[in-house]
């Protein structure tokens, strides 16, 4: 009686890949056909013989009994990748209750009336985040970036608004400083910028409009009066005029401060994409800056070329690199000559090397990758400029 059985379901699931296979290879579909797939895909008890017949129904109807009702979760994503009926993938959109599914139904989703009752008016606010993400009606968005509760569903709508005056409202208005900083980003209006940054009470939203503002005396005036470092710091990298940063490189009382500014400095009229311009080299510059050297030879011109070199260490799956940076260092005057250069290397990768890191919320040792840069003589090269 077992192997009676045993047999019995081996046809059945026999039988089943008949139906896909033969209705495969006809190109119309009939009803009784749909059906027998149908009843696969919801009855089947492998998942590989339920997905198989989901990709031989074109029944939207069918498929969207399946999405609704199948317990099979990959089943019902299967069987939403073919649906386009778009009421039939509004309606997934509202009764799913698997997250991924209503997230691919949104993907599919493209008729902008029935999005944006989803973006208006949806229980789920991460539902109502994907619809706004393909509404494309400027007056729905403007709604929604002002009525909506959930910040996250108000944001994104305002990622998407291009109206400068509402944009400029929502930026000094909204609740959320996330909100208002995202606006800020798309905002235009360099006088209401300059408020921004100055007036907001949100650190992040005042170092948004910073980033943006042209006005150099402003700048200034920020990279040195406001209370958050992170907002001076933007404003000193905006900084455009060589005075204002040589006087921040020789003055501010913060070490980081004058860092940045010596940064930017070197930074005006260059195009040194492949650089990156380290504290190392940015103390390099201060040196530039000092008003002995500069008493002695003017304002003087850094330039550097790094040539960089990864090894790595270990086994695949745990291997470690370490990369190493040379430098070749001219130093020349306003007129172009040359006087001072060196070639700096780094110690080079040794047979042994230690790519241990100390995590101390744990009390433990783990391994990490690690760059070592050539050391640069400051002393060497101040006293070289100052007694040429």
């Amino acid at each position: 009686m077992f192997a009676v059985i045993i047999a019995r379901s081996q046809i059945c699931v026999l039988l089943s890949m008949f139906v896909i296979v033969s209705c495969a290879s006809q190109q119309h579909y009939n009803k009784s056909e749909q059906n027998a797939l149908f009843k696969v895909a919801m009855q089947g008890k492998d998942t590989s013989v339920r997905k198989a017949a989901v990709k031989r129904i074109i029944d939207q109807k069918l498929l969207f009994e399946i999405v609704i009702h199948s317990k099979d979760e990959y089943v019902c994503r299967s069987a939403v990748e073919r649906i386009t009926d778009q009421n039939l993938l509004f309606e997934i959109a509202k009764q799913s209750s698997d997250y991924y599914v209503r997230k691919n139904t949104f993907k599919k989703l493209s008729d902008q009336k029935l999005l944006s009752e989803i973006a208006k008016h949806d229980k789920d606010k991460y539902d109502r985040e994907s619809a706004v993400e393909k509404v494309t009606d400027q007056k729905i968005l403007s709604e929604i970036a002002i009525q909506d509760k959930e910040d996250v569903v108000r944001w994104t709508a305002v990622e998407r608004i291009t109206d400068q005056k509402l944009l400029s409202g929502i930026a000094v208005q909204d609740k959320s400083f996330y909100v208002r900083m995202t606006a800020v980003k798309r905002i235009t209006d360099q006088k209401l910028l300059s408020e921004i940054a100055v007036q907001d009470k949100n650190s992040d939203v005042r170092k948004a409009a910073v980033k943006r503002i042209t006005d150099q005396k402003l700048l200034f005036e920020i990279a040195q009066k406001d209370k958050n470092e992170d907002v001076c710091l933007v404003a000193v990298g905006n900084l455009k005029k060589p005075e204002d940063l040589i006087k921040i490189a020789q003055t501010h009382d913060k070490h980081q401060f004058r860092l940045e500014a010596a940064r930017s400095l070197y930074k005006l009229g260059r195009d040194d994409n492949g650089l990156y311009f380290s504290n190392n080299l940015a103390e390099l510059m201060l040196i530039l800056l000092d008003p002995r050297v500069i008493e002695r030879h003017g304002i003087l011109k850094l330039d550097v070329k790094t040539k960089v070199k990864k090894t790595r260490y270990g086994n695949y799956g745990r291997s470690v690199t370490l990369t190493t940076e040379d430098y070749k260092i001219k130093i020349k005057t306003s007129k172009g000559k040359t006087i001072l250069k060196r070639t700096l290397v780094a110690i080079p990768p040794q047979e042994k090397e230690s790519f241990k890191s100390f995590n101390s919320s744990n009390y433990s040792s783990f391994l990490t990758s690690k760059t070592r840069m050539a050391t640069i003589p400051y002393d060497e090269i101040k006293n070289e400029l100052l007694n040429k």
